[in-house]
């Protein structure tokens, strides 16, 4: 929503202003959240088929995801302002150990929080991104869940690209699209064949062709529908990014969150009246939203996900190589980033209590 300023709207805004002003920092940032549209930074997908969005409150991610990324981002700069008074032992500090392993007492804490800062920053730009076209890059889209890509043999005859219509020669889509056939299937097919039975189970399958009707244009990856995978009955994808071509797409699996996601929205967040309170308590599904902006903003190749246990990221559980999870892992990591936002989002809102221990404590006074 927006209007233009006349000298009729001063009384109100002042009234706003004054409003304002008596609410806490978390409650301001939500509000302030909704200045723009997603519309503006996203085309959702609209339906409620085929990875439709409109079962599913796909603004309050946005909103919630930006107000974590924010609390997130004032940690950071409470801490480095901390180390620059001599301080190493502050709050804000002891969050960045207890999730990145990035110690104050270190002479490389600035340059490190420094680095954080900016890579923040670019997950901030991103969602609030509106500059469609900078770049070369299109507006991303946001799909609910996979099936919005139909899965096509490479030995089908090919679609076109932008129209959708079949190949007017009746050729193949290994022949149309030869470089993508030989480098996504026929050298994928190589490497596993010449791979020990041990390092095949650990390598991805040949990609195969997805046709994505929405998009006009081919997605490429493994056999199967991304939301339906997982052990038996229990799905275990939560979403993903793909910036491999334009335009982006972020694909997320709510129906898969279960657990994972607590609550819809942060408004719903119960009070904190004890300590001993998990962080675990309070999961929302913005986080995965969060989540795949780091993949988005950073790309993929530099985040990849080394550990999605709280344990795990915090250290008190070995990774599946049985070594814990380092500090240059753990800076990579998104869900090392969404958690720590979360803590830093649960401080600011109920600021008696700190969860730099991932359990709620009462500060002392």
């Amino acid at each position: 929503m927006s209007f233009k300023f006349s000298p009729s709207s001063a009384p109100w805004l002042a009234r706003l202003t004054i409003l304002l002003a008596f609410i806490s920092p978390s409650i301001q940032k939500t509000l302030y959240s909704r200045a723009h549209t997603i519309d503006d930074v996203f085309h959702i997908k609209t339906g409620t088929t085929l990875g439709g969005c409109d079962n599913y409150d796909v603004v309050q991610w946005w909103n919630d995801g930006r107000t974590l990324a924010g609390s997130a981002d004032q940690v950071l700069r409470s801490a480095r302002t901390a180390k620059a008074n001599g301080v190493i032992n502050s709050d804000s500090q002891m969050h960045l150990w207890t999730f990145f392993k990035v110690d104050a007492a270190e002479d490389s804490f600035e340059s490190t929080v420094d680095r954080m800062i900016g890579d923040l920053q670019k997950v901030r730009d991103a969602i609030d991104d509106e500059s469609e076209g900078d770049d070369g890059d299109d507006k991303p889209w946001i799909f609910c869940d996979s099936t919005f890509l139909t899965e096509m043999k490479w030995t089908a005859t090919a679609l076109i690209e932008g129209t959708g219509e079949q190949d007017p020669e009746g050729r193949q889509m290994r022949k149309v699209y030869e470089g993508i056939y030989e480098v996504n299937y026929l050298e994928v097919k190589k490497r596993r064949n010449a791979a020990s039975k041990t390092e095949r189970a650990k390598m991805p399958l040949p990609f195969v062709p997805f046709w994505s009707e929405d998009l006009k244009a081919f997605r490429y990856d493994e056999p199967g529908d991304y939301c339906s995978k997982g052990r038996g009955s229990q799905k275990t994808n939560m979403g993903a990014t793909d910036d491999n071509l334009q335009p982006n797409t972020l694909t997320f699996c709510p129906q898969n969150w279960g657990d994972a996601a607590r609550y819809p929205n942060m408004f719903q967040f119960p009070d904190v009246t004890a300590e001993g309170m998990s962080l675990e308590e309070y999961t929302t599904e913005a986080m995965t939203f969060l989540h795949e902006m780091f993949h988005f903003a950073l790309e993929v190749e530099n985040t990849p996900d080394t550990a999605y246990l709280l344990g795990e990221i915090v250290g008190s559980i070995a990774l599946a190589d049985g070594a814990t999870i380092t500090q240059e892992q753990a800076i990579k990591n998104p869900e090392s980033w969404t958690l720590f936002a979360l803590a830093c989002y649960l401080g600011e809102r109920f600021p008696d209590y700190s969860w730099a221990s991932t359990k709620s404590k009462l500060r002392e006074s």
